[in-house]
């Protein structure tokens, strides 16, 4: 149930989801004992956003053409994720796996997977919540998104996010903490 109303809360502000079609639940309220959410499959238009980094430039230095393509995409996303957090919508898995590119309007998009931990608060994210979607992310995009690339999406996000550039130190002593405890991607995808 978390799921759906997650989705619908995204879609309705417009952020791009794979839709929510459908709610199954089995059980009567309160006691629920199970339920399935159906939804739209971005993957059979789309690609995960950290297969496509690593399909792209996993292997050795980008051409002038695809570092320019690398760059334009990690300040996309920085933009589009501080959009997120400057909006006030915190994602509680916000992993590069639950991020998907595809086409919409005409232009690449970044679709969101994996709803059911999502919250909307009244303010932009706090720094603490900010953090942890930082470090999640940075733990899950590998090796050939570069620390230039990381800064690059910063800036971005920063941008979008009030108060966001002056924290940089406490959030990436933040971030650095948080990625300690977790498994940091090396060279390929972890599912």
């Amino acid at each position: 149930v978390r799921s759906w109303l997650g989705g619908n809360g995204l879609w309705h502000r417009n952020v791009d989801v794979a839709e929510p079609l459908a709610l199954l639940v089995r059980g009567s309220w309160p006691r629920l004992r199970e339920s399935f959410l159906v939804m739209e499959d971005v993957a059979a238009a789309g690609e995960r956003f950290d297969l496509r980094t690593l399909r792209l430039w996993g292997e050795g230095v980008p051409d002038r053409a695809s570092g320019r393509a690398k760059r334009r995409l990690a300040s996309r996303f920085g933009s589009f994720v501080g959009s997120l957090h400057a909006r006030g919508i915190y994602h509680g898995d916000l992993k590069a796996v639950n991020v998907f590119l595809r086409p919409k309007h005409g232009r690449e998009s970044f679709c969101l997977v994996d709803y059911d931990r999502v919250a909307f608060g009244a303010g932009p994210v706090g720094l603490r919540r900010r953090a942890k979607n930082l470090a999640q992310l940075a733990a899950s995009l590998g090796e050939w998104f570069t620390r230039a690339d990381r800064l690059r999406f910063y800036r971005s996000y920063a941008a979008k996010v009030e108060g966001a550039w002056e924290e940089r130190r406490e959030a990436a002593r933040l971030v650095a903490e948080a990625c300690a405890r977790k498994i940091v991607v090396r060279r390929r995808p972890i599912e």
